[in-house]
């Protein structure tokens, strides 16, 4: 028998047909698997029982991790195709976008906001820039929290600039805020996505903490 050679074309053929399987036919699956448990809890509710109830629950909770785990993959996939396209971003327009974007995604939350931009303006991609802090908003930030408040300044540093956030959160009364180790933090899908697309603009990312109901990162920009 002759020995097997994996070639590099191989193996991109290989991520392409993976990735199309994450980005069509398994996501479909997941949306038809959340439609019956959520047909299950709303007209088999009574007849379930505290016990089938709570199964129902955990079900709907891992498929919306198995969700999450897709989109993953799918946006990972696409980050070696992506290009940035470098232009000036004016740090309080980005600000004015963050602050819509975490309203429409978290309604039920009450935000507060201070931007403290002693440097106005950096150059990257603006797209990218807002996605990657609204992922790490969502990495960083606790499922039961109702009140935040979110602070960033800019400060210029050498040759780059630093884009320094705060998340300050007040939790729900039976949530537990529990600070999280740095390695456990690294792998966070939504961390690795956000420093992938901040390499993309020639920027870094340095999650300084997340104790509690707090959470530090920086975004570690060149300065061009």
């Amino acid at each position: 028998m002759g020995e097997r050679t994996d070639s590099p074309a191989q193996a991109d053929r290989l991520l392409r047909l993976m990735h199309q399987v994450c980005s069509h036919d398994l996501p479909n699956q997941l949306v038809v698997l959340q439609s019956l448990l959520k047909l299950l809890s709303l007209e088999e509710s009574a007849n379930l029982g505290d016990e089938g109830q709570e199964f129902v629950r955990r079900l709907q909770s891992a498929t919306r991790h198995a969700s999450g785990m897709v989109r993953f993959l799918k946006e990972m996939g696409g980050v070696k195709s992506r290009a940035a396209r470098l232009e000036p971003i004016a740090l309080a327009e980005l600000a004015r976008e963050l602050q819509g974007g975490l309203q429409h995604l978290y309604p039920a939350r009450q935000f507060a906001f201070a931007w403290d931009w002693h440097v106005p303006a950096i150059v990257g991609d603006h797209r990218l820039y807002l996605q990657a802090i609204l992922e790490l908003y969502a990495g960083l930030a606790h499922a039961n929290g109702q009140h935040c408040r979110l602070t960033a300044s800019s400060q210029e540093h050498a040759d780059m600039i630093e884009l320094a956030f705060h998340i300050e959160e007040r939790l729900a009364s039976d949530g537990a805020a529990a600070s999280a180790k740095p390695r456990a933090l690294e792998e966070r899908m939504e961390i690795i996505l956000a420093r992938e697309w901040l390499a993309l603009c020639g920027a870094g990312l340095e999650v300084l903490s997340a104790e509690g109901a707090e959470a530090r990162f920086s975004l570690i920009v060149p300065n061009r």
